[in-house]
């Protein structure tokens, strides 16, 4: 279902399988970039969804005020929900990269949830789903 649809950010909801599903187009602005998030929080509060997917392939140029408050006043709202598994969609070209900044800015091995990257959106809801994942284990 779909729950958003803005130029910058689609937001879905799988009510068979429990997916909050983010796809971002490009890096809106602080604010709405901000506020997106908060109603992508507030819908999984409500629907008490245990997966999400981000798809940040094309978001680029986030400020880094945007990702401080993305890690220390977002993730902490995140931590409050029965959240199972976080699954990442990283572009392809920079993958490596990407998922080196995330390592390095959150420590995943204290995330009551497990969270994956991928290049690939299909790969992420295997993953998500099935527990399917080609590639090795990037959580603790």
């Amino acid at each position: 279902m779909r729950c958003l649809s803005e130029s910058f950010l689609l937001i879905d909801w799988d009510e068979e399988y429990d997916i909050i599903y983010l796809e971002w187009h490009y890096y809106p602005g602080s604010e709405k970039y901000r506020e997106s998030l908060e109603l992508a929080i507030n819908l999984a509060r409500q629907k008490n969804i245990k997966y999400g997917i981000a798809n940040v392939q094309q978001i680029t140029k986030i400020q880094p005020d945007d990702l401080s408050w993305l890690i220390d006043a977002w993730i902490p709202g995140l931590l409050a929900l029965p959240i199972k598994k976080v699954a990442v969609i990283l572009p392809p070209e920079d993958f490596e990269e990407l998922v080196a900044v995330y390592l390095n800015r959150l420590n995943i091995s204290v995330l009551p949830f497990e969270v994956e990257f991928f290049d690939q959106t299909y790969q992420a809801y295997n993953w998500v789903k099935n527990g399917l994942y080609p590639g090795p284990s990037l959580h603790a």
